[in-house]
This record gives structure tokens, sequence and C-alpha cells, in this order.
């Protein structure tokens, strides 16, 4: 067993959920043939210090996985939990998502999927990691290309995908339609500082209050005529409808 291997003890891995996905972690040697086959053999002490922390998700079906999510519930020494989740989504990035039969090793700060070292995983928080009591992983869910989401989620991360793939199309619907209506900029504009402004306590709120700030700072950069470019961007949508 190699020195990576034996610092994985304490992670416990729950059962995969969703078919057609399959999901391995530390100590498995499965796990570590998928980390030689995303990130090569040849790997930065970072990176090589989060991996015994990490899920390697492999996809198993007939269609490319499109976003994911897993969750990892960390106790201290003290007996208390933390949740961390990590749910990236390529829903307008068709080279990022996971293809048939490829593999993604996502890990407590970011998702990697080539053999490259996100700037992420030179964040601090891998002490946690490493003084932790006991440490349980799980995969929390998935969105396959058709839309459907399927998993347990219990992150609530059906929520914010549903409010990725629709709320920056509303946002630039509405601000097209009050140009179309005749609306003068300064208006528009002054709508978008309300809407950036706005609280987040929802993902709806918190996607529309970024989209919103978005969409200010393309006029503040190139005026009308790159506002309006940039909200039909939006307008268009990524070509998916999530559901379950």
């Amino acid at each position: 067993m190699g020195p990576l291997a034996a610092l994985a003890q304490t992670v416990a891995i729950a059962p995969c959920s969703v078919p057609g996905v399959a999901v391995s972690a530390p100590p498995t040697a499965e796990y570590f043939e998928h980390v030689d086959e995303v990130a090569g053999s040849d790997r930065s002490a970072n990176l090589n210090a989060w991996l015994p922390f990490g899920v390697a998700v492999t996809n198993r079906s007939s269609q490319n996985i499109v976003a994911l999510v897993v969750r990892w519930v960390v106790t201290n020494p003290q007996g208390q939990t933390t949740p961390y989740t990590v749910l990236p989504e390529m829903f307008d990035q068709p080279r990022q998502q996971v293809a048939p039969g490829k593999s993604v090793i996502v890990l407590p700060p970011a998702l990697l999927e080539a053999s490259h070292l996100p700037r992420q995983l030179q964040m601090n928080r891998i002490g946690a990691y490493q003084s932790a009591q006991r440490i349980e992983a799980s995969l929390d869910g998935i969105v396959f290309a058709s839309g459907q989401f399927v998993g347990r989620n219990v992150s609530k991360a059906y929520d914010e995908f549903v409010a990725e793939t629709t709320v920056p199309a509303h946002v630039g619907s509405t601000v097209l339609a009050m140009r179309q209506s005749g609306e003068a900029i300064g208006t528009v504009v002054a709508w978008l500082e309300t809407s950036a402004k706005a609280g987040v306590n929802t993902p709806t709120a918190h996607i529309t209050a970024r989209t919103a700030k978005l969409l200010v700072e393309s006029y503040k950069r190139g005026g009308e005529a790159l506002l309006y470019e940039v909200a039909h961007g939006f307008a268009q949508g990524p070509a998916i409808h999530v559901y379950k």
C-alpha cells in the first residue's frame, strides 16, 4: 500500500445511488488508477496532499454528465461535523463534460480533469481534513445531458442547477425587453444595479444578483453596445432543462 493510500484510511464513501455512475475513493487501487488517468503520475506535492480526500466519478452511462455534486462531512477531533460541497457544472462547456467511459477526480476544493494544479488546491483548508477524526464522502447528485437530475440532493444542489440554467436567461431577456420597449439606458442600468444588490439567500436571488452585476460591469467597460451584447448572450441560455 502506497503512502497516499495509507493517509486515506479515515475516508468513508457512501454507496452510489445514481445508475450508470460509479464512485471510488481512497485507499482503493481503482481510485488511484483513475487519478493516474486524469492527472498523470508526475504530480505536485500540493495535489498529492489533497488526493487522499478525493472521489473518482466514472461515467458508465450512455450520455454525458453535465453537472455533479460531491459532498463531504468532516468530523474534527472534538466530534464536531462540517459539510463541504463541490458542485461543478459544465452546461455550456461540452469539452469539459464527463463523456461516457471517462472519469473525473473531485477534491474538496475543486474538480480535477487535467494534469494541471487548479488554483483552488492551494487553499489552506486541507488542514481540516488532515486532522479530521472521520471523513465521509458521497456523490450527492448528477445531471445528465438529458437534463435529468439523479441523486439524494442532501446539499439542495438541484435548486442551484435549476437557477444556473434559467435565471441568467431571464435577466438577459428582461434587459432586452426593456430596450425593445424604449426604456432609457439609464433606467436599464438602474434596474440592474438594484438587482445586483438584492439579497442572496436563495439560489435564484444569488444568481440574479451575480448576473446583474456582470451586466453592470459590461456597461461600465463597453457602454450600451456591450451591455446588450452580453444580455443577448445570457438570453440564449444553456440548451438544457434540468429536471428530476
